[in-house]
Formats: structure tokens, C-alpha cells, sequence
């Protein structure tokens, strides 16, 4: 217990060595006034003074007094009740037992941090003490905690203020399934969400033995340079590959000096509608996947990932230039047109000879609008007679790229290696200004691919068509039945006339007018009963 003293300053201070000798801890109160002390007895008469004609009134529960040192009686706190309180030592112990006496066993401090729950858990070991609030915490979580204690003692919280009823919505007419949605826990939901990498091909890195990069990817979120439109379908561009397996690298490594080997594009990847995709590093393996309607994940590109600096001498770009003839913007901007290749803006300045071309970039483009860029560079420069438009080319392999730490603005050095109606193929390189390497994209191979071998199959065209042939009428029977026949007959003529059409026929007729009739007839192996 803690017991605090009051008293002669001087007395006080010799007090205090004595103690310490003693094993006890102690120290002087820095106080403006000595409360519960013969010291605040003028204090006292004037405060009872002031409050003289004080109005109280019955607790409406139970009130314990460290003044009386139990539970307060009526008419308790009057004026002198007030003057003691400042006066009188507090009786904080005798309080607290008194309470556990009549039985109680909880106690929640109502206060902004926890100042008694200490002398409270002195007094009443047994009890459970619970803080209400925490200095420098959120308050609500402390208050839970707290009702959450109360509860496991059999308290029963008001259900109804602290939940309030929900807003009644309307529901459809549809059948429960009564299948259970459990809500994760925080571990497996850590499992199964990811860091954001702030790029938009790779989106979230996930949590997995291996790593792994989950986004959402489709035509209308992302730039321009990620999207190759062939004709009325978009599918991911072949910029967008190489950016996407480069920025996975160095993403897991923290590299930025790669090479990517074997480069190989199984299927194109179709952003007409979101796609959910996974970019996976298996050692030195980087495959690029996505999730099927099926759940089935449909492998798109795969590709060797090396780390190293890349050494490389620099390109001389005032050779280049001098060596290829110069050739306006506005005559390359009208080729891409004609050639269906209008994607991603133009560049700067451009020197072009025969199956090579030099660029001077834009100053501002990304690393990925800088490879795309080369890519309608060398496909502008093919010139065969094909049988496919030129846009309809698309990557599907490249034999190594070469990449360091990309700088704008950029400069972009193409030549094509191959050109025929099967094939184009070349390679891309990005310099600075000095002619240092940026990237070097080897061996670039584009093929045709039909618009309709990219779409899904339509259901409607695995059905027949249902057609109807125009026929020559039947010939009339060869052979009738000469009968007979048993008619029985109406009385408004219907079947005496169609015995007379069947006799006419050669057929052997029987009319039956009553039932008279029908019982004086022999048994017979009638042909029809009419």
C-alpha cells in the first residue's frame, strides 16, 4: 500500500532519509496544496462556508465514500461533507473493502488512464479490474475490451444500443443455398493479400513460398503502351511483356542489371475483359499466368532471368546519324497510318535507311512507351509483300533482352534481321544520350495472328443450322385398302358423306346411324372405325 504524508517541511525531509534506511521507498510531493492534511482546515471552513445551502438527494445506486470509508448515507454529501473531503485523510482502502463485503468483485475505472486500478488490485486481489480508457490509445478498442471482461463475468451488455438494428433492405425472390462463408482469420488473410509494388502489371506481391506478383489487368486501366489493339480485340503488347518480366526481377532482387533469356509467348494475353494474372520467379524461371473461366491458369509468356551488370561499349549516335538519311515526322507518322500501326506517340526526330532505323525519343517516355516505341519502329521498317497487315504482327519470342537502370530521355536504335510474309524479326536498342545501354532487345520474332484465332469460341457456331429443303409432293399410294371401314354417323350428314367418298374409292363401307345398329353387327376385322 501507498501512504502519503503531510506535515512540516522540514519534519518531512528528515522523515525521508529514516525510511529509505528502511527499505522504503520514498520521496517529497511537488503540491500546490497539501490536500488531506491539518493544513487545509482554513481551507475547509471556507469551502463549507461557500456551500452552505446545498441541495442533495438520494443515489440512485450505490455511492462508496473515501470520506466515510463506506457506503455513503443519506444526506451525506451536504457542505461540511465537502469541507472533509479537502481535510480528512482519504479512506480509499476501507472504501474498496467495504464494497467486497457486500459482495462485489468488478471494477471498472472510469477515468482517461488508469490512475487506481493498482490500489484498487491491492486492496481486492480477487477482483476484476478493467480500464475504460488509456492515455494516447483509440478509445473504442479499450471500451470493447472492457465489456468484452464484463461479458465473461456473466454481465449481459445492452445488446441493443450496442448494435443497433440494421436497415431492412429488400431481398430477391431467390432460394437460400445455406452454404457457410467463414470470415478469415488475420493470418490467412496476411496469406492471401499482398504489397502493393506501385506497378501497374505486377500489382500486389502476395505472400507464397516463391514470389509472386497478383493484378487485375485489362484494357481500360492500363496506358496506352500496355495494349495492342488487332482490329476489334486488345491483347497485351509486346512492350508490356518485357517491362513486366524486367520489373518482376528487380522487384525480388533489387537489381536493375538483367538479362531475360528465351523469351517465349505462348498465348496472348486478351484485355478486352479484366483478367486476373500471376507473375511467378521459380529460381531463374519468370512465367506469367492467368486465371480462366474454368479456374484453370493459362500460361502467357516465360522467360530465363539472369542478374549481372551489363558491359556494353557505347553506341556512337553522331555515326548513326550521318550514316542514315534523315526523315520527316509528318511523312513517318503518314506510313503508320497506312500501315495500320498507329500506337504510342511519335518521336522526336528520326533517321532511317535500309532495314535500320534511329530515333530520338520524346524526353518524357516510361521505359515501357520507349519499347513499344521500338516496336513500331521495326515493324514500320518491314516492306515485303505479305499477305497479313503489318498490325496483325505480334511477339511471340525473343531471344535475350539486356537491361540496366532506365534514364530519360531516350534515344532508339532498331534494325530488322528478317522480313518475310512468316516472320519479323530484329532487334531494339535503348541508349541515353551518351550512347550508353539501356536495353538491348535480341532477336524480336513477330508473327501474324487472325483476329478470329484470338477470340473465344462463340457457342452459337457449334450448333447446326436448321434449314428447310423444298420437296416434290408424294405420289398418290400405289395400293389402297379395299376396307372395311365402320362409320359411325352424325345426323347432320358429315358421315354419309364420307362413306359415299369412300366407296368411291372401291372401299367397303359400313354406316351405323344407332346403337341399334352397332349391336346386330358381327364381329369383323374392321380396316378403320370413323
Amino acid at each position: 500500500l501507498s501512504l502519503t504524508l503531510s506535515g512540516d517541511a522540514d519534519a518531512l525531509a528528515e522523515l525521508i532519509p529514516t525510511l529509505q534506511e528502511a527499505g522504503i521507498f520514498a520521496r517529497m510531493l511537488t503540491v500546490n496544496y497539501a490536500f488531506h492534511s491539518p493544513v487545509m482546515e482554513p481551507f475547509r471552513q471556507q469551502l463549507s462556508a461557500a456551500l452552505q445551502g446545498i441541495v442533495t438527494h438520494a443515489a440512485a445506486i450505490p455511492i462508496y465514500s473515501t470520506v466515510r470509508g463506506g457506503q455513503a448515507q443519506p444526506g451525506d454529501y451536504d457542505a461540511a461533507y465537502w469541507g472533509r473531503n479537502i481535510r480528512e485523510p482519504v479512506l480509499f482502502a476501507p472504501a474498496v473493502q467495504a464494497m467486497a463485503a457486500d459482495g462485489y468483485t468488478v471494477c471498472v475505472e472510469i477515468a482517461p488512464h488508469p490512475a487506481l486500478m493498482h490500489a484498487v488490485g491491492q486492496c481486492a486481489p480477487d477482483w476484476l479490474v478493467l480500464p475504460s480508457m488509456r492515455r494516447e490509445q483509440a478509445a473504442r478498442p479499450i471500451l470493447l475490451r472492457a465489456l468484452g471482461g464484463l461479458y465473461t463475468q456473466g454481465y449481459a451488455p445492452r445488446w441493443d444500443v450496442l448494435v443497433p438494428a440494421g436497415r431492412i433492405l429488400p431481398l430477391p425472390t431467390y432460394p437460400w443455398q445455406n452454404q457457410r462463408y467463414w470470415l478469415e482469420n488475420k493470418r490467412l488473410q496476411r496469406a492471401t493479400s499482398g504489397k502493393e509494388t506501385g506497378h501497374p502489371l505486377l500489382g500486389q506481391r502476395l505472400s507464397a513460398p516463391i514470389p509472386t506478383f497478383e493484378a487485375t489487368l485489362g484494357a481500360d486501366r492500363l496506358a496506352a503502351a500496355f495494349v495492342h489493339r488487332l482490329g476489334a480485340v486488345r491483347l497485351l503488347a509486346a512492350a508490356a511483356y518485357v517491362d513486366g518480366l524486367l520489373a518482376m526481377g528487380t522487384a525480388v532482387h533489387q537489381q536493375a542489371h538483367l538479362t531475360l533469356e528465351n523469351i517465349r509467348l505462348d498465348k496472348p494475353l486478351l484485355l478486352d475483359e479484366a483478367q486476373t494474372v500471376q507473375w511467378l520467379l521459380t529460381g531463374e524461371t519468370a512465367q506469367l499466368f492467368s486465371l480462366q473461366a474454368d479456374d484453370v491458369w493459362q500460361s502467357h509468356a516465360q522467360s530465363v532471368v539472369r542478374w549481372g551488370k551489363l558491359s556494353a561499349p557505347p553506341l556512337a549516335l553522331a555515326s548513326l546519324q550521318a550514316k542514315l538519311p534523315s526523315l520527316a515526322t509528318a511523312v513517318y507518322e503518314q506510313e503508320l497510318n497506312d500501315k495500320g500501326l498507329t500506337f504510342g506517340p511519335l518521336p522526336a526526330a528520326i533517321w532511317r535507311g535500309a532495314g535500320e532505323a534511329l530515333v530520338r525519343c520524346q524526353p518524357d517516355l516510361s521505359r515501357v512507351e520507349a519499347v513499344d516505341g521500338g516496336v513500331q519502329l521495326l515493324l514500320a521498317l518491314a516492306g515485303a509483300e505479305r499477305p497479313f497487315p503489318i498490325a496483325d504482327y505480334v511477339l511471340n519470342q525473343a531471344a535475350k533482352v539486356n537491361s540496366a537502370a532506365y534514364r530519360a530521355p531516350v534515344w532508339c536504335h532498331v534494325i530488322l534481321r528478317e522480313d518475310t510474309p512468316a516472320a519479323i524479326e530484329g532487334d531494339i536498342t535503348l541508349l541515353d544520350e551518351t550512347g550508353q545501354l539501356i536495353l538491348r532487345a535480341s532477336g524480336l520474332r513477330f508473327a501474324p495472328v487472325s483476329q478470329a484465332a484470338l477470340l473465344p469460341a462463340n457457342l452459337d457456331d457449334c450448333f447446326y443450322e436448321v434449314t428447310w429443303e423444298t420437296r416434290p409432293p408424294l405420289a398418290a399410294h400405289a395400293s389402297r385398302s379395299s376396307g372395311p371401314w365402320l362409320i359411325l354417323a352424325d345426323r347432320q350428314g358429315v358421315g354419309a358423306a364420307l362413306a359415299a367418298a369412300l366407296q368411291a374409292q372401291g372401299q367397303t363401307v359400313t354406316c351405323i346411324n344407332t346403337p341399334d345398329d352397332l349391336a346386330a353387327l358381327s364381329p369383323i376385322d374392321w380396316q378403320g372405325v370413323v
